[in-house]
């Protein structure tokens, strides 16, 4: 079994691991210790491995295989070596003599010194085995004492690329423990991995590297890391002086109040030469009512509940105290929609009006695709869909295609100025523009993204259909618009990113008038609740005189 550990560490180049693994099979069973030790030798850990031969040496009985077990000739050439470079230290040390010494003693100032000062006359192709074992000791001590700089990296990357006298284990070891060191310094990976820099060989030289590897897990995993750490430091942004084409697809129900069309006209449609499209249904909403019983007096009058008082944030008090004024703004109203002031407010390409009951019949709509006990889920994803088919029809009528979609609920204003094109072209294969909040995840109202991205999100609705229900996950069933849609960005691998513009939607009652809320105040202002709840009936009166009609 642990064999098998130390192949899969080896395979995932999970080097630290695997020295683990030997050091434990070797205290159990002393015929491995050959194996322990080319494993050190190949790894450049020297101190290591000499602290095991003198523990050997301590030992008669491995002693004597040590002396003359053929199995124990890895050991017996690392005795030898170790001796030698004693020896020479002593007398006339060369290069590689004091780099090992130097190394072996922690004197990290004097490894770095001649690593970087003294290393063109020495390191090159024609560089020993041996003596290359002793180069990746000393890295490897660089390493540890966080001493490691980018010259240095550099230069032992193109080495260990010249080099034919460098095994492949010691290749993949030093590649990997260089690269991880740098990747957790930013300024030491933001020098190395910028392709603006004069000495950019070496990153061309990376993939050549660890080709003579590039089935096993872990050289799949080091590219992954590199190209990841080339993308992150350099600016790759094609140079385009073509304007994009965008799409702004609106969709839902709109209220009555439409002045935050005009908003989406002038701060997102004109400034971004944008087309817009638009999905909506043949009624208008006057206004909100139970749709938004939850957390209710923030969201439809934008208030916070702080000044409100407590007895009226509980909408049962207000149910059974005042059931006149409770009855009209927990009532929804409707309305025709009148096509003409939608038209008024925001220049479209292409607006497709439904009716909803003809919506839900075609689609055989059950109960199996309700939430919170309404169907406005459904119709939200369904909107989506089809406001993105209207501008389809248009790429394929003219043969073109958009650059980016920009979804807006009917009821979105706009708060910010335009978006920048430059962050359009920063949008990715798998980034969705998106606002996010702790209490409700995803926003469905507002985002966007480029063509293909936008595709894959809108698709959604046709999986609902496949499912026959709103969730079309299996082990999902009962989750609703936000979380289903956090769902799918995992399920396509696209992550959400920061919005570089804001907007909002029309809370309602900041504008629209409550439609017989007038005479409901003066039927619920009585003597009766003026004597019992004398602070909520005069906030009521007061608080709702100027939304009522």
């Amino acid at each position: 079994m642990t064999h098998y550990q130390i192949e899969n560490c080896l395979e995932n180049w999970d080097f630290d691991a695997a020295l683990e693994w030997h050091r434990y099979i070797s205290d159990n069973n002393s015929d491995q210790i050959p194996n322990y030790c080319r494993y050190l030798a190949d790894t450049g850990h020297l101190d290591i491995a000499k602290s095991l031969i003198d523990s050997i040496k301590s030992n008669p009985v491995l002693y004597k295989k040590l002396s003359n077990d053929e199995n124990f000739s890895v050991c017996r050439n690392l005795n030898s070596f170790f001796n030698k470079k004693l020896n020479e230290y002593a007398n006339n040390p060369d290069y590689f003599c004091k780099l090992y010494m130097f190394s072996l003693t922690g004197n990290i100032d004097k490894v770095f010194s001649l690593l970087t000062t003294y290393r063109g006359g020495h390191i090159n192709s024609s560089t020993s085995a041996e003596n290359n074992m002793i180069i990746n000791f000393a890295l490897n001590k660089l390493i540890e004492k966080n001493r490691l700089d980018v010259d240095i990296s550099r230069e032992i990357i193109i080495h260990l690329a010249n080099s034919n006298k460098i095994n492949n284990q010691r290749k993949k070891y030093l590649l990997k423990s260089m690269i991880d060191f740098i990747a957790k310094n930013h300024d030491l990976s933001k020098e190395l991995f910028d392709l603006k820099h004069i000495y950019t060989i070496h990153i061309r030289l990376i993939p050549l590297i660890y080709a003579i590897s590039n089935n096993e897990n872990g050289a799949k995993s080091l590219m992954s890391k590199v190209y990841s750490l080339i993308q992150d430091n350099n600016n790759l942004n094609m140079l385009n002086t073509e304007k994009p084409r965008i799409a702004i697809c609106i969709s839902g129900m709109f209220k009555s109040d439409l002045t935050n069309l005009k908003t989406i006209q002038t701060k997102l449609a004109i400034p971004l030469n944008a087309d817009v499209f638009i999905h909506t249904w043949d009624r208008q909403q006057d206004w909100m009512g139970d749709v938004r019983r939850y957390n209710f007096w923030p969201r439809v009058f934008n208030i916070s509940n702080s000044l409100v008082p407590k007895n009226i944030q509980n909408l049962s008090f207000l149910e059974k105290n005042y059931s006149n004024v409770y009855s009209c703004l927990l009532s929804s109203v409707f309305s025709s929609l009148d096509i003409n002031q939608v038209k008024n407010n925001i220049i479209s390409k292409s607006i497709l009006i439904e009716n909803e009951n003809n919506f839900m019949r075609e689609h055989h709509i059950n109960d199996n695709f309700k939430s919170r006990e309404t169907f406005n889920q459904i119709k939200m994803f369904y909107g989506l869909y089809k406001c993105f088919e209207l501008a389809k029809r248009k790429e394929d009528i003219e043969g073109f295609r958009y650059d980016y979609f920009i979804r807006l609920r009917a009821d979105t204003i706009v708060n910010s100025n335009s978006i920048s094109p430059e962050h359009l072209y920063a949008l990715d294969n798998s980034s969705l523009a998106v606002p996010a909040g702790a209490g409700w995840g995803i926003s469905d109202g507002f985002f966007y993204a480029n063509r293909s991205v936008y595709e894959r999100v809108i698709s959604l609705w046709k999986k609902m259909k496949i499912a026959n229900r709103l969730s079309p996950f299996e082990e999902f069933r009962d989750w609703d618009a936000h979380k289903l849609l956090g769902l799918w960005l995992l399920k396509n691998d696209i992550r959400p990113v920061p919005c570089k513009f804001s907007c909002g939607t029309i809370f309602g009652g900041e504008t629209l008038k409550v439609p017989g809320l007038l005479a409901a105040l003066e039927k619920d202002n009585t003597q009766e609740n003026r004597n019992k709840f004398p602070e909520e009936t005069q906030w009521l009166m007061e608080f709702l005189k100027d939304k009522a009609k």
